[in-house]
């Protein structure tokens, strides 16, 4: 194998805020809306405000907003209101790194810790799928491009990485299926912890007709995973395995749950305040159109998808192997990826649309 990677690094360098770009233009464009949101929400001068980060990974792309949104409830409540800031994601999450950023210790985004007085910070490992904080008693809640994430694999794909692109139907209905599923979960789990007059803010990439093009990165993936099962690097029982239990909804899908009086999200007290979408360019494919360096570009797209989805990958590898050689056939996996972006880099230049929405706890 020809392992020439960029090291990867698991835990307390930042390693995710570093090489995950991509949300950072949707988070600065929601931020207003969230500011103007956070005016709105109830203040109790005699207890803290809670805002909450689901699917957080290692803390520093939102650290803008989250810093945002601190300056803003302290200029309209002063310096005495407590903010505690709360992050949640997976048990094997990189907290090591989340912590060095809200403490300032990794360069990157000021640290709101040592900017304001009265704030606080906690994390938790619960799967957003479950109850994550006591009810009532989260004001503002947060997520950003994470909920994609199903709560379990519905099955594993033939022939393909992602669900859009299995040529089975049973396959694709299992997922659409799970997708609905969890969507309406995850909505009742906030509507617990949500207080009266607290809000909900999304950021998700969502599919469509015109949205044909944002996936095929993925088609670059299931290529190089091909190659790697054809050359006996790893099985085809283990790419099966890297199913990627991801499934990214419509509008449609995104507002079902909020249409009918009857539907147990609107009982839970939850409405929509608003949804927008916005196209924007992969970032990769606006570092092509400045630099023409393609050698930079394919590097990022490739560092930029091990970030999701090293942990993934690497537990879909046999139990029998040694960790020596899971992370060999990983680094090359990620070098032969590279080698693909870089050889059809015009064919991965793409965009994406994101949906971005505010939901309401009324009663």
């Amino acid at each position: 194998m020809s392992c020439q990677q960029t090291e990867y690094i698991s835990s307390g360098a930042g390693y995710f805020t570093s090489k995950f770009s991509i949300s950072e233009e949707s988070i600065k464009y929601i931020t207003p809306g969230v500011i103007e949101s956070i005016k709105s929400i109830p203040v109790k001068a005699d207890k803290a405000f809670t805002i909450a980060e689901y699917g957080c990974a290692d803390g520093g792309t939102s650290m803008p907003l989250m810093h945002a949104c601190v300056k803003e409830l302290k200029n309209l409540n002063g310096n005495e209101l407590e903010v505690h800031i709360n992050y949640e994601d997976m048990p094997e999450n990189d907290y090591k790194s989340l912590f060095y950023f809200s403490q300032g210790l990794l360069p990157g985004p000021s640290s709101y810790l040592a900017d304001f007085p009265n704030v606080f910070v906690s994390a938790t490992g619960t799967n957003f799928y479950h109850q994550c904080f006591p009810s009532g008693s989260v004001n503002f809640g947060f997520s950003c491009l994470a909920v994609q994430w199903l709560s379990r694999k519905p099955c594993n794909l033939t022939k393909a990485l992602l669900y859009r692109f299995s040529e089975v139907p049973d396959e694709k209905n299992e997922f659409i299926r799970q997708a609905e599923k969890d969507w309406e979960r995850f909505m009742l789990m906030r509507a617990r912890e949500l207080s009266k007059g607290g809000k909900l803010a999304l950021i998700m990439m969502v599919d469509g007709e015109d949205c044909n093009n944002s996936f095929l990165l993925y088609n670059g993936l299931y290529k190089v995973m091909e190659g790697l099962v054809k050359d006996n690097i790893f099985t085809e029982d283990e790419m099966k395995a890297m199913t990627i239990p991801e499934y990214f909804r419509t509008q449609d899908e995104l507002i079902k749950p909020f249409m009918s009086d009857e539907s147990p999200v609107r009982k839970a007290g939850l409405t929509l305040a608003s949804l927008e979408t916005k196209k924007f360019l992969f970032p990769e494919t606006s570092l092509w159109q400045e630099t023409g360096d393609a050698k930079l570009v394919a590097r990022m797209i490739t560092e930029q998808t091990r970030a999701w989805s090293n942990f993934m990958f690497l537990s879909a590898l046999s139990d029998k192997r040694t960790s020596e050689e899971k992370s060999d056939i990983l680094n090359e996996v990620f070098y032969r990826l590279e080698s693909e972006y870089l050889h059809s880099l015009k064919d991965y230049m793409l965009s994406f649309w994101n949906a971005f929405m505010i939901i309401e706890k009324s009663s």
